[in-house]
């Protein structure tokens, strides 16, 4: 009922409407006039769509002024207050020569009401560069903030190299809507892989000591490191069956002395055998033990000595690679603890 009292209120304040065809040209367009009273009186019976389209056939034969004034209100009864806002805004700019100063003060009231019917979208979103569009249709190419008419509308937000991001709304009139937004990267080889942090190796939790030495670019000498247990171990074992073996040699010739000593009354090497053959004995086996004890300790000390010259001091002139080697990706370079 309000809309036709608008309707009828906008006919009265444009009765001349015939006429302000006719007198913006000699020789107005054909069926530009009987477009245009089509247009009328389909705002007469609320028809507004088929309004709008006759109204629009009009201008585009014949761009009059009051066509777009009466354009304005068939888009405002179909909620394009946009659409609406537009005419208007166009109409205002252009009037008819002759126009009535309360016919212009009705439109800007028209404007005012719809300006504050329209919702408006506050836009942040990464990236930046995101495209926004509304029902399929593109809005806002910067993404920051747009305006769209009242009702349910498909919110969509798009950038090269992300996923899309949709949400659907039901807008309220003169509704504020914030959208925060960061789209998701997607995967591929043209996306970049996340900064992995600087670790090293397993075992390796001291970085290299800064060489001593010449030494060529892009390497460095391999740290000299402690002696490792096999040195210790084989060192342990030479001390122990050297020990061994001497405290032995040194029985064993005593053992041999009292032998010795014992045997002189006897006229032959056989008869004193023969009377002390458990003490000839007891000497073979423990001659027998000093010389593996002996072997024992010349093994360990070839362990030892062989891990010792295997391990170069800091001071060796002979460049190695770095232990830092450095694994590039198309995107980052980090360095990663290696031999």
């Amino acid at each position: 009922m309000m809309r036709r009292a608008a309707c009828t209120l906008s006919l009265a304040l444009f009765l001349g409407a015939g006429s302000a065809l006719a007198q913006g040209s000699s020789a107005p367009a054909p069926g530009a006039r009987a477009a245009f009273e089509q247009g009328l009186a389909a705002l007469e019976d609320d028809r507004f769509a088929a309004a709008a389209a006759a109204l629009e056939a009009s201008y585009r034969l014949r761009a009059v002024p009051v066509v777009l004034f009466n354009l304005g209100l068939a888009y405002r009864g179909l909620g394009r207050n946009l659409a609406a806002i537009d005419a208007f805004e166009r109409y205002l700019s252009a009037p008819e020569r002759s126009v009535d100063p309360a016919r212009l003060a009705a439109v800007r009231r028209e404007l005012d009401a719809l300006r504050a019917q329209v919702v408006t979208l506050n836009v942040r979103v990464t990236p930046s560069n995101a495209v926004l569009r509304v029902d399929g249709r593109t809005v806002n190419r910067n993404a920051t903030a747009a305006t769209v008419d009242p009702g349910n509308h498909m919110v969509e937000l798009e950038a090269e190299g992300y996923r899309s991001w949709r949400r659907e709304y039901t807008l309220e009139p003169g509704q504020a809507l914030p959208l925060d937004v960061r789209l998701e990267p997607l995967p591929g080889p043209n996306r970049s892989p996340p900064v992995r942090p600087l670790e090293p190796f397993p075992g390796a939790d001291e970085p290299p000591p800064r060489p001593r030495g010449p030494q060529a670019p892009g390497t460095s000498a391999r740290p000299s490191r402690g002696p490792s247990w096999v040195f210790w171990s084989g060192l342990a074992l030479t001390a122990a069956a050297a020990t061994t073996s001497t405290l032995l040699w040194i029985d064993g010739n005593a053992t041999h002395d009292a032998y010795n000593s014992a045997c002189r009354p006897y006229t032959t090497p056989q008869d004193c055998a023969a009377r002390f053959r458990g003490t000839m004995d007891e000497l073979s086996d423990r001659a027998l033990m000093v010389n593996i004890g002996w072997a024992v300790a010349g093994l360990g000390a070839l362990v030892a000595a062989l891990d010792l010259l295997s391990r170069p001091s800091a001071e060796s002139a002979t460049p190695r690679p770095s232990r830092w080697r450095a694994q590039v990706s198309p995107s980052q370079a980090s360095l990663a603890w290696a031999w």
